[in-house]
């Protein structure tokens, strides 16, 4: 029972830890999380501004539900033309690559 208790707490603590991490990085000015940014990739909304605290809140919360229907979610870019999970479709944004034409309009 004690270990199960510890485990539990370390669980949630990792888990409270990456919400926050995940929430904090892709609404700050990297408009994404380290992994993200080292592979060029940043979150927007459909218009190309960054995502307010809200936003990026609310997209973490709705990437759980990609996941909650056994991951299903995170296979929508295979077949979507926007090439969008699902709750990027939920949510009304977009993970686009830094170097693309989009981006660099957006940005002026």
């Amino acid at each position: 029972p004690a270990a199960s208790a510890w485990v539990t707490r370390f669980t949630n603590l990792i888990l409270a830890f990456s919400t926050v991490y995940n929430i904090a990085f892709v609404a700050g000015s990297w408009q994404a999380t380290p992994g993200k940014r080292a592979c060029k990739i940043i979150v927007v909304n459909r218009d190309g501004s960054p995502l307010t605290l809200i936003q990026s809140a609310l997209r973490h919360a709705a990437s759980g539900v990609s996941m909650a229907i056994g991951g299903i979610g995170f296979l929508f870019p295979l077949f979507t033309r926007e090439k969008t999970a699902l709750h990027d479709i939920l949510c009304n944004t977009r993970v686009i690559y830094m170097g693309c034409t989009v981006y660099k309009r957006a940005r002026g």
